[in-house]
């Protein structure tokens, strides 16, 4: 059994140590796991013509998962980090911190580049606690902490605003603070061909649990 067992690992350990061995694959479509599933089942034990809609099913579940589209903004629960996506990938508005939130981004993303790397990808510009980047045509910042929030303006000329702390109410743009987002949790902004952001939740995909709290 150890024999077994050691020519095993040695396979493992050669097949790892091949070039571009490790790849990223991005997250799936909500119907491609299902669909690959049960068209690889009726392909394999089906007895018949009709097998062949498992191939079919599988090549529909293929096509779903490649064609599936990223978020184009990310917002972490905690308001302090945002990830853009960019032609280069996902680029994140800081190198540290908020470190689950960038790692099952960029894993989801397909992308295997750590934080670091991904906070340099130049889609930011920093203004000491005020960071100003762009959704499509949607100018937008992240702002973090008491000072910087307090002394914001309204929206300071952005059409979405990001703070880690409160920011009240009142403000003329689509806002997401530590309060909404306590709720809500992460969310995700899609753009459409028609330059309209879709919002997506965390709250919305995970629904309503016991240790999630009262709706807000």
């Amino acid at each position: 059994m150890e024999l077994g067992l050691r020519w095993i690992l040695w396979i493992a350990g050669w097949v790892a140590g091949l070039p571009a061995a490790v790849g990223g694959i991005k997250a799936p479509a909500v119907w491609s796991v299902p669909l690959l599933s049960f068209g690889t089942l009726l392909l394999l034990l089906w007895v018949g013509r009709l097998r062949w809609l498992g191939l079919a099913l599988v090549i529909w579940g293929i096509v779903l998962w490649i064609a599936e589209p990223r978020p184009d903004l990310l917002i972490a629960e905690s308001g302090g980090l945002v990830g853009v996506m960019t032609a280069d990938g996902r680029a994140l508005s800081k190198p540290t911190g908020d470190g689950f939130a960038d790692s099952s981004w960029l894993e989801d993303d397909g992308d295997r580049a750590g934080q670091t790397a991904a906070a340099e990808r130049g889609k930011f510009q920093r203004e000491g606690r005020v960071v100003r980047f762009a959704v499509g045509p949607h100018p937008a910042i992240l702002v973090t902490g008491k000072v910087a929030v307090a002394s914001l303006e309204g929206c300071s000329g952005a059409e979405i605003l990001v703070a880690n702390q409160p920011l009240g109410e009142g403000r003329p743009c689509l806002t997401f603070d530590s309060t909404n987002l306590q709720y809500s949790g992460a969310v995700a902004l899609s753009l459409s061909e028609d330059g309209t952001l879709h919002m997506t939740t965390a709250r919305e995909v995970s629904g309503r649990r016991l240790w999630t709290g009262p709706d807000q």
